[in-house]
């Protein structure tokens, strides 16, 4: 298979490591016309875009995409934290990153395994396809379990948050759009009513409340968008991360027996994953007013494509990049991103994938059955591992 030609090809594609490491040793700012702006993607060049104040999550004029204003997924979309560069976007980061810290240890856990636990029993065939359903299902139906909603509406919560998630990524369809609308207000009315119930104290949604509460931040659409901003970020990252470790462990027998045996080389495994193949591969950055940015001029308008999968690939950051070593030294990768609109959810997102890794490998299942008939779900920023049954054919085996 061709290398890809440009950044947005190689997040599907079947191993773009080589070509992320290339794109990595231009230590400056690329224009790619192909893509209409700058592709940033050495380690030094990704730090300082994303530490940049001209660097704005969104454009200045277009806060909010044009195709979802008007609509409560427009709203919900423009009061999530990772969507603000304003002066609010400090005290709910903060609110955020200090209620997902405070979740008790021991009460998450339990809750990740009996999530976990409970889709196993639905699908004790263990096909490629049950796998893959698996794999996006626990990610957010932990998150759903966390904010304290009741069990039989995980299930539409689930579903809801893969139409809202496709929604909003970029080159979503038009239909995918008008899905993702109706379940926006789904997931809203849904929260709200759970935010006017009472809470566990242990509850992520309380936890959230009571620390907004504290910065002095009462703005309630806005806890609303964001507790549904964490049933996004974590359906897709951690179904990436789910797959894409499955991934490594069928191409490495020796890491799959380790891993199979020890909790402490899965989550080893899972942290090389997030490295070497991670589950998002780049972000964009929207240059707020004229700058200059790693030695580059840039205008206001100008965006920039931040390839974090490449930044993990510089040589100059990670000796031998393109070598998979769960054995690695310990060091923060970019996947999550890094500066004010970093993600705050690694550690959850960890423990989830290492606890639903851990338990699908109880059950039997040979990661490298997955791997022949694997493809990616078409994502310019997510890698999404879809696992499918080898196609029956009528053709006579070789002899």
């Amino acid at each position: 298979m061709h290398m890809p030609t440009s950044p947005l090809e190689a997040t599907t594609h079947h191993d773009p490591y080589p070509y992320y490491a290339e794109l990595a040793r231009q230590d400056r700012l690329v224009r790619d016309d192909a893509f209409g702006g700058w592709i940033a993607a050495s380690a030094n060049v990704v730090e300082s875009v994303l530490a940049h104040e001209a660097c704005r999550v969104r454009p200045v004029d277009q806060p909010v995409p044009d195709s979802l204003l008007g609509s409560r997924a427009g709203k919900l979309y423009g009061d999530m934290a990772r969507m603000r560069d304003d002066a609010d976007h400090a005290p709910i980061k903060q609110a955020i990153s200090a209620a997902l810290g405070a979740l008790h240890e021991t009460s998450t856990l339990r809750r990740i395994q009996n999530c976990a636990d409970r889709l196993l029993v639905d699908a004790k065939d263990r096909t490629p396809e049950r796998v893959t359903e698996y794999a996006f299902r626990l990610p957010i139906l932990v998150m759903a379990e966390l904010l304290g909603l009741a069990a039989e509406q995980h299930q539409a919560v689930a579903e809801w948050g893969h139409a809202f998630a496709r929604c909003i990524a970029p080159g979503s369809s038009e239909t995918q759009q008008q899905a993702g609308k109706q379940a926006a207000e789904n997931l809203y009315v849904t929260l709200q009513a759970r935010l006017g119930l009472p809470i566990k104290e242990e509850g992520l949604l309380m936890r959230l409340a009571d620390q907004t509460h504290r910065r002095g931040f009462e703005d309630r659409e806005a806890l609303m968008a964001n507790a549904i901003g964490l049933l996004l970020q974590t359906y897709e990252a951690t179904a990436g991360l789910i797959g894409n470790t499955l991934v490594a462990l069928g191409r490495s027998p020796q890491a799959c027996e380790r891993a199979d045996s020890s909790t402490r080389h899965l989550e080893a495994t899972i942290r090389e994953v997030l490295r070497h193949d991670p589950p998002i591969h780049n972000t964009r950055r929207f240059v707020a007013h004229d700058t200059k940015i790693a030695g580059q001029t840039l205008h206001a308008g100008e965006v920039i494509l931040v390839v974090l999968a490449a930044a993990n690939h510089d040589a100059t950051r990670f000796p031998d990049p393109g070598h998979f070593d769960p054995q690695r030294a310990r060091q923060a990768c970019y996947t999550f991103g890094t500066g004010r609109h970093a993600c705050p959810g690694e550690t959850l997102a960890v423990t989830i994938a290492e606890i639903g890794v851990r338990r699908l490998l109880a059950t039997g299942l040979e990661p490298v059955t997955l791997l022949e008939n694997m493809a990616y779900q078409h994502s310019q920023n997510a890698r999404l591992p879809l696992f499918a049954s080898p196609t029956p054919t009528n053709k006579e085996p070789n002899p």
